[in-house]
């Protein structure tokens, strides 16, 4: 019985010097993208998704904080559309990530130039702010993973 601890241990050893072994670890799927006028989309997990100044931000800052789904932008506009997953237990993130509660969506524009945030908002009454601010038409929200950068190479 003692010999079989050794020899699995020498069975890894030898299979970790024939082929490296790699774990998916964190920050795998993590990125950044520069939405210009010093914000960006951060993603540093599963869950932890925003749009926040790139210099850092405090609790008065304009951010749209976790979880942004899909987000767009613009010179002088980003807009988005997030899942308000704090209002959801933890053990239920998944499913809601999976198949988002429409009760638990909501809408954001921050003005990058004024440093000005609108939201939460419902989807007509963003609808509403987009015109009457002028957002363009042509911007439309995308997937964040849109925004991922290309891995060179790859």
């Amino acid at each position: 019985m003692k010999k079989l601890p050794f020899a699995l241990s020498c069975l890894v050893l030898l299979l970790a010097a024939c082929k490296p072994i790699e774990f998916p670890g964190p920050g795998r799927s993590d990125f950044s993208a520069d939405f210009g006028n010093g914000y960006i989309l951060a993603r540093t997990s599963g869950v932890y998704v925003v749009i926040a100044p790139q210099k850092g931000y405090s609790s008065d800052t304009e951010i749209i904080d976790t979880r942004v789904l899909e987000c767009g932008y613009d010179a002088r506009f980003i807009i988005a559309k997030r899942l308000n997953i704090k209002s959801i237990p933890e053990d239920k993130w998944g499913d809601a990530l999976l198949n988002p509660p429409p009760d638990l969506i909501d809408y954001w524009i921050i003005e990058t130039l004024e440093r000005k945030r609108h939201g939460p908002l419902t989807q007509s009454e963003f609808q509403n702010e987009c015109l009457r601010i002028g957002i363009p038409p042509e911007m439309q929200l995308r997937n964040i993973y849109d925004y991922r950068p290309k891995n060179e190479g790859a």
